[in-house]
């Protein structure tokens, strides 16, 4: 009897050293797979969305890119004190701006992305975003019940708002959340723009170090067709 459940005990610890191996494999794979890498010195790929006379002022070595195979974000720096992320989903390229909601007023105080990497950790806002994220060619732009709105607008090929936010979130059709913006700072001034162009789908959002002087006006350093 002892031997049997000598045994039984070690394919039990058997068993269960190769179910742990089996989940960090896994693991490794899956973040391997999905966290975004580095890229400096592709800046051009989002430099036509801005004006031509407004290039020389973007800190081009500044400028970095966070690359997965699902999308390209990247950021600028213009007037050493506007901030700009460019962002371009993948499977969002043939969802219709049409369909893209914009709901205010949502309780986000309670989300959060549990299995994930955050982008921009420590800086505002932190980016946390859901591993292998997938919009499913339909997206919910999410903006907390705290957060101010100063300004929507819309044409057919870009439509955003201009306000004061403290959280905000990206959701498929079926409401989960993919992406998740949490402003550490506080309530910030930020505009955001969703763009369509040339079959591609864009996230826009610009925020200023100088918040006493910043406006929807930055809108027109953006080359919006």
């Amino acid at each position: 009897m002892n031997f049997l459940s000598d045994m039984q005990g070690k394919h039990i610890i058997r068993g269960i050293k190769i179910s742990v191996i089996c989940i960090c494999v896994y693991l490794i794979f899956f973040t391997t797979r999905f966290t975004h890498t580095v890229n400096i010195g592709d800046y051009k790929r989002c430099f036509g969305i801005f004006k031509d006379s407004i290039k020389n002022d973007i800190d081009t070595l500044r400028a970095i890119g966070l690359v997965t195979t699902k999308d390209y974000l990247y950021k600028y720096v213009y007037n050493k004190e506007y901030y700009i992320s460019i962002w371009e989903f993948k499977d969002l390229n043939s969802v219709k701006l049409g369909k893209v909601k914009i709901n205010l007023g949502v309780d986000l105080s309670k989300e959060e992305i549990r299995f994930g990497e955050v982008l921009d950790k420590k800086l505002n806002p932190e980016i946390p975003t859901k591993f292998g994220f997938n919009f499913r060619d339909s997206l919910n732009v999410n903006i907390s019940k705290y957060a101010t709105i100063e300004k929507t607008f819309e044409t057919t090929n870009y439509k955003g708002f201009y306000g004061v936010v403290d959280r905000m979130s990206l959701t498929d059709k079926n409401g989960k959340t993919q992406v998740l913006f949490n402003f550490i700072e506080g309530q910030t001034p930020i505009l955001i723009i969703l763009y369509k162009l040339n079959e591609k789908f864009y996230f826009i959002s610009v925020d200023s170090k100088n918040r006493q002087s910043f406006d929807l006006s930055i809108i027109k350093i953006l080359n919006l067709r």
